[in-house]
């Protein structure tokens, strides 16, 4: 349905039912395939985001995947979702006891290209809002529940990323203040527990502990993790078994390395590595 309205839409710039050809004929020749395409979705948007309260599943995993799609676009049209109302009716199928694990899937995805994509301004304002949340605390909770599908389990992770994204956190203390206290309340650490090499987890994970592991230089010591010690050797024991493992791929070990920098660079004590 979507192609069929872009196609007779095509030539209708105006939306006043007219071939606009004689107008900018000139103008609409120089538009690619892809910037009449993205042009024709961002229409739709206002039109799409009420369906994220529908009662029919089919409506509302497809609206989910369209608008993360839009968002994938980049910061204006990421921006432009927030400004439309998209976050609050995603936080509510996120926090639903009975949703489809699919609708769950998509609309964690949206989120977090919204998350993403919304550049340094909206998405530092973004992150502080699902901060106080608790989306992280929700993100967690999926991740350890190793009964849920792994697809399912893969966007929670890449949620938890994109909100604890240190290049919107270093622009922020306040917020890095706020991730690191209600962080001191999660047991981060156990989800590690049985996540291997080639899970699409560990990437994820890995840039979570990335920014967790930088914020210590942001925060006052008394908000520094009243567990540190033991977290932070739970990861080591983790990380060794990365390192050690044959099957772990290049992307994985600069990952990897890039953390162990920032570990050394806040003397931060891994004997296990």
């Amino acid at each position: 349905q979507l192609q069929m309205c872009i196609r007779d839409r095509a030539g209708d710039d105006n939306n006043d039912g007219m071939d606009d050809d004689d107008d900018d004929d000139e103008n609409k020749q120089s538009l690619s395939i892809e910037q009449l395409v993205e042009k024709q979705c961002m229409a739709f948007v206002v039109d799409v985001i009420p369906y994220l309260s529908s009662s029919v599943t089919s409506y509302l995993e497809l609206s989910c995947w369209f608008l993360a799609n839009v968002a994938a676009n980049g910061q204006v049209e990421a921006q432009t979702l927030v400004e439309n109302g998209c976050v609050a009716p995603l936080l509510t199928l996120l926090r639903g006891n009975d949703v489809d694990e699919r609708v769950l899937r998509a609309a964690l995805f949206a989120l977090s290209n919204v998350v993403k994509f919304a550049g340094s301004g909206g998405g530092v304002a973004l992150a502080e809002q699902l901060i106080g949340d608790q989306v992280p605390r929700g993100c967690v909770t999926l991740l350890a529940d190793s009964n849920r599908a792994m697809p399912l389990r893969a966007e929670a992770a890449w949620l938890l990323c994109n909100v604890c994204d240190w290049s919107n956190l270093k622009h922020n203390n306040d917020l890095a203040r706020m991730l690191t206290a209600l962080f001191s309340q999660l047991q981060l650490a156990d989800v590690l527990d049985g996540i291997q090499a080639a899970s699409p987890l560990v990437i994820p994970l890995v840039r979570v502990w990335i920014s967790v592991c930088s914020l210590l230089s942001f925060v006052p010591v008394s908000l520094k993790w009243n567990a540190t010690s033991s977290s932070l050797q739970t990861l080591a024991l983790w990380l060794s078994q990365l390192l050690s493992n044959p099957t772990t791929n290049d992307t994985t070990l600069k990952e990897i390395s890039y953390l162990l920098s920032i570990i050394t660079f806040h003397k931060l004590s891994l004997i296990h590595i």
